[in-house]
């Protein structure tokens, strides 16, 4: 067990940028595409379910553009994956940026 510099438990890769980055967009690059894919198949499961139970009648209503309420469930349930990927393209321009600097010096 190493005692970090912040004075709590830590690991040594904490005090390394590069790895901690990398990282960091690995977790974010995997929860975005796990997150978007269970999103989907939800969306999909629930038209099937309506479609199954009540039929293809209230798949269109419940998705028809009059419905505010569903599509705001919809991009509720879709957001974090936009929001996964937007934060990953800024942590990957950041890295970049990084790496420039440490081969100019």
């Amino acid at each position: 067990m190493i005692i970090g510099s912040y004075g709590g438990l830590g690991c040594d890769f904490v005090h390394d940028k590069k790895i901690a980055m990398k990282g960091l967009i690995s977790l974010l690059k995997v929860f975005g595409y796990v997150w978007g894919t269970l999103a989907i198949f939800l969306v999909l499961f629930a038209v099937v379910g309506i479609w199954a139970t009540e039929g293809y009648a209230e798949v269109q209503a419940a998705f028809s553009p009059s419905n505010v309420l569903t599509w705001v469930v919809v991009l509720l349930i879709v957001l974090p994956t936009f929001a996964a990927f937007r934060v990953l393209e800024r942590l990957e321009k950041k890295s970049k940026r990084q790496i420039r600097r440490t081969w100019r010096r």
